[in-house]
């Protein structure tokens, strides 16, 4: 009953860590809207997630916490991976992908630039460490040490089940955006995450 008890705990606290809209989430749902690299985004995303999870949960919040210059780095890093994101996101609204009927072959450069980009929005992104690592990390220590696995697992379940809905769940709305008009529209949400984000990590103290 101890695991189930730990798995729903977990489970819990990651949708409600994950469910807030930021980066990686409007990116996940940009690429279900393209029906682009559906499967491998969600998936890509999850195991980013189940990494800073397991990291979090078996020591790297005490090692940054000793090593703040780390977290420093990462920070900047982050900020300026954002702001470029924000300036693709910002031309979109004047240059606005409209979706086609017909398929459109895939390419090993564009895969590499969305895996690229996942990279970046997963471990460029304090608020990720935040939330995966320290405060995931910090509750993993007042669970009994041989469950503290299972309360891990229960956070990376929540992690799959969270980016595998969204990104198929937006992919239904593929109809909608045929006009450019909506793509103007989840552009201008875009960078206004983008931008927030950035301006809340640059202004952290």
């Amino acid at each position: 009953m101890s695991i189930v008890s730990e798995l729903t705990k977990g489970f819990a606290i990651g949708l409600a860590l994950i469910v807030a809209i930021g980066p990686q989430n409007m990116f996940v749902i940009s690429q279900g809207i393209k029906r682009r690299y559906v499967c491998m985004t969600a998936l890509l995303c999850s195991l980013i997630d189940a990494v800073l999870v397991a990291m979090g949960v078996f020591g790297l919040a005490e090692i940054l916490a000793y090593h703040p210059a780390w977290t420093l780095i990462i920070r900047w890093l982050g900020v300026g991976f954002l702001t470029v994101y924000a300036g693709y996101a910002f031309r979109g609204i004047f240059y606005p992908t409209v979706l086609k009927d017909e398929s459109v072959s895939s390419t090993k450069r564009e895969r590499l630039q969305v895996i690229t980009i996942l990279l970046g929005l997963g471990f460029l992104n304090p608020h990720a460490y935040l939330d995966a690592v320290f405060l995931v990390g910090n509750l993993a220590l007042h669970e009994p040490p041989g469950e503290r696995h299972w309360f891990a697992l229960g956070v990376i379940l929540a992690s799959f089940v969270w980016f595998f809905a969204l990104a198929y769940g937006a992919k239904l709305l593929s109809p909608l955006f045929k006009k450019s008009i909506a793509w103007r529209f989840l552009n201008g949400i875009t960078c206004a995450v983008m931008v927030i984000v950035a301006l809340n990590l640059a202004l952290m103290r």
